[in-house]
């Protein structure tokens, strides 16, 4: 292959080494020590007194998490745009998630959403090149997520380079005249909105149509800018109910799991991607339905999957649908 893709590389390398600086730029590794230094040389020592200051770093607090709580990287990236080698990078909702490279190596990772805004992965070897009875290595790489223009840049926290862009899976089959869709066949999909033949709705193709997350009072203003300007040729579009949502999602969950897709908590945006949704979040979407205390109103979140009371206050995303069960 023309150019192997570079995590896979640090993986093959750290099983001929038989070791791998765990943990970014300095990290304990059964009792053993290593660092990089200036020159790009790995230095190791059972003695932590020995490690130059320079090296030292603070482990990022696992507290540190980004206070929105709703990241809108949960679904499937990959950089089918800038790269040969395909890298195709899923995160889940449970913050776990899988690389799989050009060569097919599968690479699982844990991650975390920072106050700072940086993602951090840790990577843990595949079975492929793991040594027989020592534990499997890890590495940690650092993730930029650029929300304007909707992508994620990939850095090696330890050597500092950049490992490539990352652009929504979806966004690679924009430009195909016949994009795959994966749903069941009550389910008519058009450019703009998905029609469902069984309950007679129709729900907005494009999951973030807003384009940021806004109050309950604020809906109905953005829903009357989409009526007037006839968005899918309609122009009745409101929130959907509660059980509406359940139902949509419930019908899809079941359709996924004949599939062979995941059902565990938080990936609810993954499979609306696969079955032909666009730009779905992990975050929650209001509902019409009152709420339980005064002035509240339900709004549904896609990364747990159930449903919860908010207050005027509170901020979620907008997911228009149309007309009324027959």
């Amino acid at each position: 292959m023309k150019n192997m893709t570079l995590i896979h590389s640090i993986f093959v390398a750290a099983a001929l080494a038989l070791t791998l600086v765990c943990g970014g730029v300095f990290s304990a590794c059964a009792d053993t020590y290593s660092w990089i230094d200036s020159d790009g040389a790995i230095h190791f020592t059972d003695d932590p007194g020995k490690v130059p200051d320079k090296a030292r770093r603070s482990e990022t607090d696992p507290t540190e998490i980004a206070p929105d709580g709703s990241p809108d990287i949960i679904g499937r990236w990959s950089n089918r745009k800038n790269s040969f080698d395909t890298l195709l990078v899923t995160f889940h909702g449970d913050r776990t998630g899988e690389m799989v490279t050009a060569i097919g190596l599968h690479i699982a990772f844990s991650w975390l959403m920072r106050s700072d805004g940086q993602i951090k992965l840790e990577l843990r070897e595949p079975p492929e090149i793991g040594r027989r009875g020592q534990r499997p290595l890890t590495h940690t790489l650092m993730v930029s997520y650029d929300r304007e223009r909707d992508v994620l840049t990939i850095n090696d926290e330890t050597t500092q380079r950049k490992l490539g862009t990352l652009y929504p899976e979806d966004d690679g089959q924009r430009d195909q005249k016949q994009p795959r869709i994966h749903a069941p066949r009550r389910f008519a999909f058009e450019e703009k909105t998905v029609r469902d033949s069984l309950t007679g709705l129709t729900w907005t193709r494009d999951l973030n149509l807003s384009g940021s997350l806004r109050r309950h009072r604020n809906a109905g203003q953005f829903l009357m800018e989409l009526n007037d300007r006839g968005y899918g040729d309609m122009v009745d579009w409101r929130l959907p109910s509660v059980g509406e949502m359940q139902e949509l999602l419930r019908t899809l969950h079941e359709f996924g799991q004949q599939s062979g897709r995941s059902s565990a908590p938080g990936s609810t945006p993954e499979l609306l991607r696969w079955v032909g949704f666009a730009n779905p979040k992990g975050r929650c979407y209001w509902t019409s339905t009152e709420g339980e205390g005064k002035g509240e109103r339900y709004a549904y979140s896609l990364e747990n999957d159930d449903q919860s009371s908010l207050g005027h206050k509170e901020t979620c995303g907008i997911w228009p649908v149309r007309g009324n069960r027959k």
